[in-house]
C-alpha cells in the first residue's frame, strides 16, 4: 500500500512538472521568436545578410506565425526576384496570422510594391533590349496576377500577358528574343 501511494504521489508530481514545463515552453516560444527576429534585424543593419537570414529561419522555427519574420523573409524573396514566393508568403500572413493593423498595412504595401517593382524592372529590361530577362520577370508577374491579392493587375498599365514569341504589357509589346 505504501509503495502504491508513493508511486501515485510521484506520478502526480511528475504530471505537475510536465504541465509547468509545457507552460514555460508555451510562454517562451513566441519570445524566442521575437528575440531571433531582433537579432536578425541587428545583423541586417550591420551588413550581415547571411547571419540575418539564419536568425530569421530560427525565428520561424520558434514561431511560424511571427508576422514580422515572415515579412522580412518576403522582402528577401522579393530582392531575389521571386514574385510568387513573396506574394504567397504575404497573402498567407494576411489571411492566416491575424496581423495587427500596422503589420497588415506593411504586408499590403509590400504586395503592391512587389508588382510595381517587377513591372518597372521588366519595362526597363525591354527598353535595354534584354528580352529574355524581361520574359522571366513577366512570367513571374503573370503568376502573381493569377492570385492578384491587391487587385492591381487590372489597373494602370494592365495585366502582363506572356505569349510564345511576344510579351504584351498594356499597349506596349515586344518580340521575345532569346
Amino acid at each position: 500500500y505504501n509503495s502504491d501511494t508513493e508511486i501515485y504521489a510521484k506520478w502526480i508530481e511528475l504530471g505537475t512538472l510536465v504541465k509547468q514545463n509545457k507552460e514555460v515552453v508555451e510562454f517562451m516560444l513566441p519570445r524566442m521568436s521575437d528575440w531571433y527576429y531582433r537579432k536578425a534585424i541587428f545583423s541586417k543593419a550591420n551588413d550581415k545578410p547571411k547571419e540575418a537570414y539564419e536568425y530569421l529561419q530560427k525565428s520561424l522555427q520558434s514561431n511560424p506565425q511571427n508576422v514580422m519574420t515572415n515579412y522580412e523573409l518576403a522582402k528577401i524573396s522579393l530582392d531575389s526576384g521571386s514574385v510568387v514566393n513573396t506574394t504567397n508568403r504575404l497573402v498567407n500572413v494576411l489571411q492566416s496570422f491575424a496581423p495587427s493593423e500596422e503589420e497588415s498595412l506593411l504586408c499590403k504595401n509590400l504586395l503592391l510594391y512587389t508588382y510595381d517593382k517587377n513591372l518597372l524592372q521588366s519595362l526597363s529590361l525591354i527598353k535595354q533590349g534584354k528580352y529574355a530577362y524581361a520574359v522571366d520577370i513577366l512570367k513571374e508577374l503573370e503568376n502573381y496576377c493569377e492570385q492578384d491579392p491587391m487587385k492591381v493587375c487590372n489597373k494602370g498599365m494592365g495585366r502582363p500577358r506572356c505569349r510564345t514569341g511576344a510579351i504584351e504589357i498594356g499597349r506596349a509589346s515586344c518580340r521575345e528574343r532569346v
